[in-house]
């Protein structure tokens, strides 16, 4: 992160973690994930649907925010803001709505959990995120 080029690799690296992020939000608001189950008929097929979009959405918000600390390490030149989700998590701890952004982040989580058990019981082997 000292040179020129170090910081353009890094802001390469951003774009990527980014667009993996927006990746699994859109995957999650347009419910791509259903494809990846057998039946989405039925309670338990609904609620796997339901709990994917609220994982896949959180999933992809996490990664996103990764990201922009990524950025903001290698714009401001604080090399400690980069140092993985712990990170992530701590630094949303110390925002306005800290608690709540980690509540928010938490039921996501699970809920991206619970969908991959389902999945697991009534989903296909595709190889896929």
């Amino acid at each position: 992160m000292q040179t020129l080029q170090g910081r353009l690799i890094l802001a390469a690296v951003v774009a990527v973690i980014f667009r993996f992020g927006v990746f699994f939000v859109v995957k999650g608001i347009r419910r791509g994930h259903r494809k990846n189950l057998d039946t989405i008929d039925g309670g338990f097929g609904r609620t796997a649907v339901v709990l994917g979009a609220i994982g896949y959405i959180a999933k992809g918000a996490i990664v996103c925010f990764a990201g922009v600390l990524v950025a903001y390490s290698a714009l401001a030149f604080v090399p400690r803001k980069a140092e993985g989700i712990g990170a992530v998590f701590q630094t949303m701890r110390q925002q306005q709505f800290g608690p709540e952004l980690l509540n928010a982040a938490g039921v996501g989580l699970i809920s991206y959990g619970l969908f991959l058990a389902c999945r697991a019981k009534i989903g296909t082997m595709a190889n896929d995120y």
